[in-house]
């Protein structure tokens, strides 16, 4: 099946929407057995990618635990798409669902933050849009989910460094899209947005001059 559009549940600054399909061209022609996003976030180009059926793996790290069980759920739980569905995005709904950060009510902290928030910043301090469901389609947020579902078997999910994680997928076959957060001065916007914004880049830059396979990405 051929998918157009992209794929993706989470909204970040400078989103990669517009990339996906330079991305493709780096695949094309020669069928990677893997695709690693060591900075996965919102993971949209690899998503689509893998529904585009350009790889057979796709290897997705994040090192914000709340983004990661975000992503957990989603890739494991098939009620996760029926409760976003049936949410009913009012201004009261979404301040009381924010109220609750335990661990249980996380992935769904996550998307709710992330879609009602100038941004898609899911800092606890974010202010929420005035316009708080304009950005929240249920019916369409799930039937997403529920093709990231399907996709589930060919899909990793590691919480952890994604320097770390280029290292142990370090192969000719392998492709990496790298694209880190913006946090080399502490004015950077990255520092606003991202919990997990401290980032070596030097060493970031060190590990890929040495990996054997293709990259693409935004250094």
């Amino acid at each position: 099946m051929r998918v157009r559009g992209a794929i993706g549940l989470l909204r970040y600054p400078g989103g990669k929407q517009w990339f996906i399909n330079f991305a493709q061209q780096i695949v094309v022609g020669s069928r990677p057995r893997l695709f690693i996003e060591p900075f996965a976030g919102g993971a949209t180009v690899g998503l689509t990618l893998l529904a585009r059926d350009c790889f057979d793996q796709l290897v997705m790290v994040e090192k914000d635990h709340r983004v990661a069980s975000f992503w957990r759920r989603v890739l494991t739980d098939p009620s996760f798409p029926a409760e976003v569905e049936d949410f009913n995005c009012t201004r009261a709904n979404v301040e009381r669902l924010l109220t609750d950060t335990s661990e249980a009510n996380l992935p769904m902290w996550v998307l709710i933050r992330n879609r009602c928030s100038f941004g898609g910043n899911i800092s606890e301090g974010a202010g929420l849009m005035r316009k708080i469901a304009c950005r929240w389609n249920g019916p369409k947020l799930a039937d997403t989910m529920r093709q990231i579902q399907s996709m589930a078997g060919r899909i990793t999910l590691i919480e952890g460094d994604g320097i770390e994680a280029l290292r142990r997928y370090s192969g000719r076959d392998n492709v990496a899209f790298v694209d880190p957060p913006c946090t080399v001065r502490d004015r950077d916007a990255g520092h606003r947005l991202y919990r997990e914004a401290d980032l070596d880049h030097t060493e970031l830059l060190r590990t890929l001059q040495h990996w054997p396979g293709r990259l693409g990405g935004d250094l």
